[in-house]
């Protein structure tokens, strides 16, 4: 999953196929029509492992449904992305 930081107006948003901004419109991005590679015009380019969220996930629901009062959160992997990221282009 990619996401973009705006370090102006502190907005995170997700990406989709249509290009999507931020809440002062100064970072930009969409996914291209792949579903895995994508640009961005500015801001902090952030990425989920998409197993490692959907363990978390998984873990999540398992515990609030049967001890929801034992749920303390659930970790998964996320990074900023790197400039040289092939699949996360700035443009």
């Amino acid at each position: 999953m990619k996401l973009l930081f705006c370090p102006t107006c502190k907005d995170i948003f997700n990406l989709t196929y249509e290009s999507k901004r931020c809440k002062c419109g100064c970072v930009q991005g969409q996914y291209e029509s792949d579903g895995l590679h994508a640009i961005y015009s500015a801001g902090i380019p952030l990425c989920f492992s998409n197993n490692s969220f959907n363990i978390a996930l998984e873990e999540q629901l398992k515990t609030n449904i049967a001890r929801p009062e034992e749920f303390y959160g659930a970790r998964f992997e996320a990074w900023i992305c790197p400039v040289s990221s092939d699949t996360f282009v700035r443009k």
